[in-house]
Parts: C-alpha cells; sequence; structure tokens
C-alpha cells in the first residue's frame, strides 16, 4: 500500500502568436482510407479533433487517435500518461508517474512503438515489467511538448511494423506541415506537492515555427520542452507467512519505504521541410528527448517475524507476537539519466498519381546509471514485535517490544555496494512505399507495396562493487533527516535516515572489488528485412484491406560465460514470418458501422531472455556432483 497525496495544483499559461494549423494529418486523397499514415501531410483547415474523429471513423482497421489540442487539455507530462487516457489502453505506473502502457491487456514488451514511423528503442533492459527483457519502451522519456498527436493501431496493417501483439502506438512529432506564417505556442506553468513540502513542480513548453524564401516552400519548426519535480512516497510492503502452520495472514516481513524522487525531464527536435512543387516535398527531423532523476529510498525493514510466532493473548485472535523478529535500516542513492534521440530524412513525390514516399533514419536510445550507492545497517540480537493486520487492514499495527526504531546507536553499518550501468541501443533503418491507383472492379482503391531494412544494435553493460566496511561505524554516526515518526499519516516510524553525502566521502577514498556483472551483460545484433504488398477498396458502404507482410529476422546474442568480455559467448537465431490480415468494414448507417477483423503479428523475445549463457548451483542438483 502507498501514500502518496501529490495533489498537484498546476497552473498552465498557453501563449499563441499567430497559430496556423500546423498539424500532421492522413491526406483526403483520391484513395480510400485506412489507418493514418506516417509520411502523408496536408494542411489542416478543419479542427484537429474532428479531423482525428473522421480518421477513426473511416478507417478499415482499429484505430485511436488523439490530437494535440486533446492532450494538452489534461495536465500530463509525458506520453505515457496520455495514452493512457486511450480506450483499450491502461497505464503501467512507476514512482508515482506512467512510464509503460499495455494495450488490450497485453504486456508492453508484446507491443511496438513508433516516433514518427522510426521504431522507439528501450532504454533501460533491466527495467521492463514481467521480465521483459528490455522490449518495452519508457514513454516517459518523451515529453508531451514534444508530440503533434497519438495513433494506437489496435489491428495490424502489412505496411506497419510486424511487432505489436496488443497493437502498436505512433507517437506523431510536431512538424512543418501546413506552417504557412510565424507562429510561437508556449505552456507554463507550476505547481506544489504537499506531501513533502516541494514547491518545485515547473513546466515549460515553446514550438516555434516560420516559412522561408521568395515562394515560403521552405518551413522550420523547433520545439524545446522542460519539466522538473520532485515527489516523495510513503510505501509498507509486507511479506506473508505460508508454510501451512500457521493462518496464511500472518506476516513475515514488513518494509517501511521513504521514497525521494527528482527528475528533471527535458526534450527539444525540430523539422525543416521543403516544398519545392505541388508534387514533392522533402524533410529532415531531429528529436532529442529523455530525464535526469536523482533517488533516496531509506527503508525500515522488519525481519523474520515468522520466526517464532505466538498468538498475542491481549488481543486474540487477531494478534500474534513475533518473537525472534530482527531490523535494517537501508538507503539508495542513486542517479540515472535515459535519452532517446531519432535524425530521420525522408521525401514524398507524385509521379503522375503513382506516389513514392521514403524515409531514412538514425536512433539511440541510452541509459546511464551514474551511480547506486546502497548501505544496510543491521539491528544486532532479536526482539518482539506485536501485530495485528486484521482489525484494521488499511493501516497493520506494529509495536515492537525491546526495540526502538528512533534509536540509530542500535545500528551498525554491516554493507555498502555500488552499481553502475551503460545501455547503448541504437538502429539504422531504411523504407519506401510505392501506392497505385486502381479501380479494380470498380472500386475506389489502390494497390501499394515497398519494403523496410532495420539493423539493430544493443549492448547492456551492468557492473557491481561492494566495499569492505570499516568498523564502528553507525546509524548515529552518519546520521542524516529524522526521525520521520510522521511515516504513513503518523502510523509508523522508520527512525532516521543516513546521510548519502557522508557515507560517500567514507568509502570515495577506498577501493572496491567487483566488476562487469556476469549475469547482465550482452552485447546483441538483431536486423530485420520486411516487405509488404497490400490493396485497400471501398464499393459504396463495403471497405476492404487485404495484403501480407513478411519479415526476416537474423540476430546474434551475446553474452558472457566469465566474469570478463574475453568469455564471451554467442547464438543465432535466424527466421522468416509471414503476417497476411484481412480486415472488412461496413456502414449500416452514417452513426453505425461494423468491422471485422483477421490480424497477425509479432513479439520476439525481450533480450535478457535470449542469453545464451546460463549460471547452476550445484549443490541443488546432487547428480552433478559425482
Amino acid at each position: 500500500m502507498k501514500d502518496a497525496a501529490l495533489a498537484l495544483a498546476f497552473a498552465p499559461l498557453t501563449l499563441f502568436v499567430v497559430t496556423p494549423a500546423a498539424a500532421q494529418s492522413q491526406a483526403a486523397d483520391n484513395g480510400p482510407t485506412q489507418a493514418p499514415g506516417k509520411d502523408t501531410d496536408i494542411v489542416v483547415t478543419a479542427r484537429r479533433l474532428d479531423v482525428a474523429r473522421q480518421e477513426q471513423k473511416s478507417a478499415l482497421n482499429i484505430v485511436n487517435i488523439q490530437p494535440a489540442e486533446e492532450i494538452v487539455k489534461y495536465p500530463d507530462f509525458n506520453a505515457a500518461e496520455a495514452l493512457g487516457r486511450v480506450p483499450g489502453v491502461s497505464l503501467a505506473i512507476d514512482t508515482g508517474e506512467g512510464r509503460f502502457v499495455t494495450i488490450r491487456g497485453i504486456d508492453s514488451n508484446l507491443n511496438g512503438t513508433t516516433f514518427g514511423g522510426v521504431t522507439l528503442l528501450n532504454t533501460q533492459p533491466g527495467g521492463t515489467y514481467f521480465g521483459g527483457g528490455g522490449r518495452a519502451v519508457e514513454l516517459d522519456t518523451v515529453p508531451i511538448g514534444s508530440i503533434d498527436r497519438l495513433v494506437v493501431t489496435k489491428t495490424g496493417l502489412p505496411d506497419h511494423d510486424a511487432e505489436g501483439l496488443g497493437g502498436s502506438v505512433e507517437l506523431t512529432p510536431r512538424t512543418a506541415a501546413g506552417v504557412t506564417k510565424p507562429f510561437v505556442e508556449g505552456t507554463l506553468g507550476g505547481g506544489y506537492e504537499p506531501f513533502r513540502g516541494n514547491g518545485d513542480v515547473f513546466r515549460a513548453e515553446v514550438t516555434a515555427g516560420s516559412t522561408f524564401g521568395a515562394s515560403h516552400n521552405l518551413a522550420l519548426v523547433l520545439t524545446g520542452s522542460f519539466h522538473g519535480d520532485k515527489r516523495g512516497f510513503d510505501d509498507v510492503e509486507p511479506g506473508f507467512l505460508d508454510d501451512g502452520t500457521v493462518p496464511n495472514t500472518a506476516l513475515d516481513s514488513v518494509d517501511l519505504r521513504r521514497y525521494n524522487y527528482h527528475r528533471r525531464r527535458f526534450g527539444f527536435g525540430g523539422e525543416l521541410r521543403w516544398t519545392p512543387s505541388d508534387t514533392s516535398l522533402y524533410y529532415i527531423r531531429a528529436n532529442n528527448a529523455g530525464y535526469t532523476e536523482s533517488v533516496n529510498r531509506q527503508i525500515l525493514q522488519y525481519r523474520s517475524l515468522g520466526d517464532v510466532l505466538n498468538p498475542d493473548p491481549a488481543n486474540a485472535p487477531n494478534g500474534y507476537i513475533a518473537g525472534a523478529a530482527q531490523a535494517r535500516s537501508t538507503l539508495r542513492d542513486e542517479q540515472e539519466t535515459h535519452l532517446n534521440f531519432i535524425l530521420a530524412a525522408g521525401g514524398r513525390n507524385d509521379l503522375g498519381g503513382v506516389i513514392i514516399d521514403y524515409q531514412g533514419a538514425y536512433t539511440s536510445a541510452t541509459y546511464h546509471r551514474d551511480y547506486d550507492f546502497g548501505s544496510q545497517f543491521r539491528q544486532s540480537g532479536t526482539f518482539s514485535v506485536r501485530y495485528d493486520n486484521i482489525t484494521n487492514i488499511g493501516y497493520p499495527r506494529l509495536v515492537p517490544v525491546g526495540f526502538d526504531p528512533n534509536n540509530p546507536n542500535q545500528f551498525t553499518l554491516r554493507q555498502y555496494t555500488n552499481a553502475t550501468e551503460r545501455a547503448f541501443d541504437r538502429e539504422f533503418s531504411g523504407a519506401l512505399n510505392v501506392t497505385v491507383p486502381t479501380g479494380l472492379l470498380g472500386a475506389k482503391g489502390e494497390f501499394k507495396f515497398g519494403g523496410k531494412l532495420r539493423l539493430r544494435d544493443k549492448i547492456d553493460q551492468p557492473y557491481r562493487f561492494s566495499y569492505a566496511v570499516p568498523a564502528g561505524i553507525t546509524l548515529n554516526s552518519v546520521r542524516g533527516g529524522g526521525p520521520y515518526t510522521d511515516f504513513y499519516k503518523g502510523n509508523y516510524s522508520v527512525g532516521y535516515s543516513p546521510s548519502a553525502p557522508v557515507l560517500r566521502q567514507i568509502f570515495a577514498p577506498l577501493t572496491p572489488t567487483g566488476g562487469l556483472s556476469q549475469g547482465g551483460y550482452f552485447n546483441d545484433t538483431e536486423n530485420v528485412y520486411a516487405g509488404y504488398a497490400q490493396y485497400t477498396g471501398t464499393w459504396g458502404k463495403f471497405g476492404l484491406l487485404a495484403g501480407v507482410r513478411v519479415e526476416a529476422t537474423d540476430g546474434t546474442y551475446r553474452s558472457l560465460a566469465t566474469g570478463d568480455a574475453s568469455g564471451q559467448v554467442s547464438r543465432t537465431s535466424r527466421y522468416t514470418n509471414v503476417f497476411p490480415t484481412v480486415q472488412l468494414r461496413y456502414d449500416f448507417t452514417p452513426t453505425l458501422l461494423a468491422r471485422a477483423t483477421y490480424s497477425t503479428g509479432i513479439s520476439r523475445p525481450g533480450f535478457l531472455q535470449l542469453l545464451p549463457g546460463a549460471s547452476v548451483r550445484i549443490p541443488e542438483y546432487p547428480a552433478l556432483q559425482k
């Protein structure tokens, strides 16, 4: 259970100076409408919300679209939280802020994400949920100010990447399409988080654009955003005992966790677009976004509550007395940076009705854990704990006997560690699409075919270090803030927190032992070669989309068999998949339509699930010792 009364009091201020309709939208061409493309742009003369709703309705597949004018109505800071408002999309929250999304209940590691048609990559391989090992994209790295609209595709198309069993997300960046005159848009806001008394909530976003040249056929848009806040959480995490000898409502452990986070999110980018004629356009865009976060996690741990367990006569049958409890006070002092970078260039040409569009891109995702110091202070001996977690399940009663959590002299430093990590993920890609209009069987339709090449390298290098702890360091000698007796609305006390700067100063002159972590290292190459063909057509009220996509995957996955890079081992995996789809739509009335869909997709194993090495504990397998 968590207590994190954030209660943001946000006061946004939006500035508009000569604002054109600068939005990217599905073209209203002479062909049938399908899912929004990544390369087709027109000047929008209607409200973007109206355009988005019309696209959803007329699409042959199932898609949800959220334009920028809807996104900015809510106090969301990142793309994940904005996506959480889309039907069929649920939000995975970490440290009080949305990070991952699931589509139709499917784990985020099994879905796909693009930014302007370019695949977004995972920054921290070990930070994904459900052991996915580095496929899910941390959407909290993308600030709202970088996005023009969100598109959630729930039934895949042949001209989309096949990744995404639940669906795929397209984040459309701010674009220079439709810019006709200079403009500036801005948002400025601040807030207060009363739980820790933080008044550092700040948000600033600005978008500016203009045209150049005598014919105004050169347009430029630039964006920048910054968001910073400090937030705190009180978290009680119990561990229950269920060994068949006592009621499973008995506790075995309790963690009283007092967290403080300081996040600084940033993003900047832009697009330069040249339209030399009505039949040609060319663009180059770049976006750089991410955040740096500092973490301070103090935990008071009660352990071994179930080792010697007896009923409490004073509170039977709801109370228990743990007779051999132990206590620890720990601190995690960490700082990490997540960063996504995209550089893309492409164009679109109309060759007498035949449309070709193309794009080349480079994208990278980096994760730097600069330090992650962990200290553990232990209380010597054992003591008793009287507790009742039945009478009031919202606030289980926990009363130590013979132990005072507010006395820092009872704790002695037993362990001090550090962890650093460098993860780098990059991909080069190229795509070509050809669209040919056709009146096959009297339909208003088009054939579309093309291909895509993706060349990806991903490496993760985690390091683990430990220090020899000098004797005689008590919590009192390195005491920081506290005692925190107001924890969880005053129901518990977590005592004093160790001082992170003091601990760093003590151990800075010492040389740690350790190095590269064998179990978490990998250095992988994964290339995907794709081609597709599809047909779309409408006959009055009836619409059809049919096609097939073929993807060949060529992967080499490397890990360590020994504790250094010289012991690298590898395995290869090559396979080809075919993804057919048939999608139908019928308009019964202007307000009632039906869709029937058969679509297929793929989700590749997580990178940490592809490690060719493994560790085996011999004592668990006596036969192997002979």
